[in-house]
């Protein structure tokens, strides 16, 4: 975050201040100490979090990122995600924010027709890996792509400021507020093309299906259940690949997967855990859960219960365990909900009480 904050300054003065203070040294001054302040303050609010990264690895990532360089391959290819530019942000949306840069060069508005060279100069920082930039090499080109929204809705919301200043210049107010309602008409379009980007069959984990077996899973199950849940190796981590993922959060009840982030950048406790998660995730993949071997994991993880989405375990992955396979397994597992495709079975305490 400090990147698209040094960056949009780096405009924000050069297009905005420059033009309306020129060289009024005290009033760049004062501009100066209030942009110092915040950061400051930015700082102290992220002191209590950043201590708790020292020796952790995204404090050994960011070590890295300073001291070592990316290597051209991998510029490019972080580059070569803007050519999916209109997955993330609608057609219309993009056409609507073209003209709205050529109205604000018309107007002479360097602040509004320059926004997208916020994201220029960020892009350019990540490119300056290549010469070891400080930092450069955690700059991602999927993180600049998702955030292209912020220039674009900036010069959307400008644009429709500019017509309902020129609408207010009609004496007729009927005529203003076939305007404004046109506007907001136009706005809930571009909102509902937006919407329109979301591949929910392939992407979606949580799902109306999944929520009401939340709802069952917080009535019904003890708070000390531990789940296992479907999920799949990710680099030397691993995902979940349905809703079971949401468990801790939703319901509070425990699963043996633990967020993206935390496996990412934190040290677990104990040290292993990771490790050890993605070895249980492997294990599953190459054996069937119905093995003794995936048996006297699950029962040396404390698993109590195992959840099967509405995804299947496959969003994003492929199923490691399927509800058929635990059915045929009636001295093992015990399915205690079914509806629509999710299903949650128990491990039965015998069967763990029966391992060597």
């Amino acid at each position: 975050m400090p990147f698209y904050y040094a960056t949009f300054i780096v405009v924000l003065l050069l297009f905005w201040g420059l033009p309306k203070w020129r060289f009024n040294l005290k009033i760049w001054g004062q501009t100066l100490v209030r942009l110092l302040v915040i950061g400051v303050v930015g700082i102290i609010c992220f002191l209590p979090w950043g201590l708790q990264l020292i020796g952790g690895n995204l404090a050994n990532a960011m070590e890295a990122s300073v001291t070592v360089g990316a290597p051209t391959a991998r510029i490019a290819t972080e580059l070569g995600v803007f050519r999916g530019l209109s997955d993330y942000i609608a057609i219309p949306y993009l056409g609507i924010a073209l003209v709205a840069i050529i109205w604000a060069l018309i107007r002479r508005n360097w602040i509004a027709a320059l926004l997208p060279l916020w994201f220029v100069l960020l892009t350019g920082y990540m490119a300056g890996a290549a010469i070891k930039l400080p930092g450069a090499n955690m700059l991602q080109g999927f993180a600049i792509l998702i955030a292209v929204y912020i220039p674009a809705a900036l010069l959307l919301g400008w644009s429709f400021g500019e017509i309902m200043q020129l609408a207010e210049k009609v004496s007729s107010d009927w005529l203003l507020a076939l305007i404004s309602c046109v506007i907001i008409l136009v706005a809930a379009w571009l909102g509902w093309q937006q919407r329109l980007l979301l591949d929910l069959p392939r992407y979606q984990l949580v799902t109306p299906a999944d929520l009401r077996a939340m709802d069952w899973i917080r009535e019904s199950t003890p708070t000390e259940a531990n789940f296992l849940v479907e999920s799949f190796v990710y680099g030397n981590t691993a995902a979940g690949s349905d809703a079971g993922w949401w468990l801790p959060l939703l319901v509070q009840r425990a699963n043996m997967l633990p967020p993206q982030y935390a496996q990412f950048n934190e040290i677990s406790q104990p040290p292993n855990y990771t490790q050890m998660v993605v070895d249980l995730v492997t294990m599953l993949k190459e054996n069937p859960i119905t093995a003794p071997e995936s048996l006297t994991a699950l029962c040396n993880w404390g698993i109590t219960h195992i959840y099967n989405g509405q995804g299947q375990g496959q969003v994003g992955g492929s199923q490691l365990y399927s509800p058929s396979d635990l059915d045929a397994a009636p001295d093992t597992f015990r399915r205690i909900y079914h509806q629509d495709r999710v299903s949650i079975f128990s491990v039965l305490p015998e069967a763990c009480n029966q391992q060597p």
